[in-house]
């Protein structure tokens, strides 16, 4: 927890300064500026239930996890796998999945629920939309990081969304699981989340304040449109081997293409 607490400290401090740059430069070449955060901190369940826009079934995993929370004294490991995989582990599916990133960002009060609300409805939305085109390098797959991304910083703020998704991308290749061009066309398309086409997506109007499947809509659009997505042509894994082969590469042909359109590269 410490170790984790103070690589957070340190990657939101540089972000910051990211960010205070990035906008000087905006401002230099006219572009506009980033949409500002719209952070409500965490209150009241009842609070939250609008905010969030939380159905029964949310609440009521809200409630299961608070009550293991609050366990006093702190439950056990034997109570803990007892509780986690009641009703045929289906708790458990949900919250182990994100245990390393409970543990990062374990310290700022309920921000983990957010995040695990946040995958499941992404996993959700991405399965209505795309289904059997949602494996890694496909536009599901796009559309997964892109609609995951901005509704980080809808939620979470952007420092925190660009924290998170970086550290999910380095997570998976500490296990072996990321190659350079699954990696890069993640974090393309993160960014295209949390920054270049967040006000498109949230369209900042009071009638979209919390209606996240509106969000979620816009992204499909975005994605399903012939113009606004790249394909990688020449990238490949899994059948004449991986290409680009190095991470360096593979960033520098991701940074290449517009951070305004996404990249994928794969049909099947």
């Amino acid at each position: 927890m410490d170790y984790y607490s103070d690589l957070q400290e340190q990657y939101l401090l540089e972000y910051e300064l990211y960010l205070h740059e990035e906008a000087v430069y905006d401002a230099s070449i006219g572009i506009e500026p980033d949409v500002e955060d719209e952070i409500v901190p965490f209150t009241t369940l009842e609070a939250e239930i609008e905010y969030s826009a939380l159905s029964e079934e949310e609440v009521d995993l809200f409630l299961q996890l608070e009550e293991i929370a609050l366990m006093d004294p702190p439950a056990d490991i034997v109570v803990l796998d007892s509780l986690l995989n009641a009703d045929g582990g289906r708790l458990a599916q949900q919250v182990i999945s994100l245990s390393t990133f409970t543990l990062i960002i374990g310290n700022v009060p309920y921000t983990a629920f957010r995040l695990l609300l946040a995958r499941k409805r992404a996993e959700s939305k991405t399965e209505e939309f795309y289904n059997n085109n949602s494996k890694p390098r496909q536009k599901g797959d796009a559309f997964r990081h892109m609609f995951l991304s901005m509704y980080l910083k809808r939620y979470l703020g952007r420092s925190m969304a660009s924290y998170i998704m970086h550290m999910y991308e380095l997570y998976t290749y500490a296990k072996g699981e990321n190659n350079p061009p699954n990696m890069f066309m993640d974090l393309h398309n993160n960014y295209i989340g949390y920054r270049s086409k967040y006000g498109y997506f949230r369209a900042s109007t009071v009638w979209d304040l919390h209606r996240y499947w509106v969000w979620a809509s816009r992204v499909r659009s975005y994605v399903n449109h012939s113009t606004n997505g790249v394909l990688m042509e020449d990238w490949e894994s899994g059948k004449a081997g991986i290409y680009p082969e190095s991470y360096p590469q593979a960033e520098a042909e991701a940074d290449a293409i517009n951070n305004t359109k996404y990249i994928w590269f794969t049909q099947d």
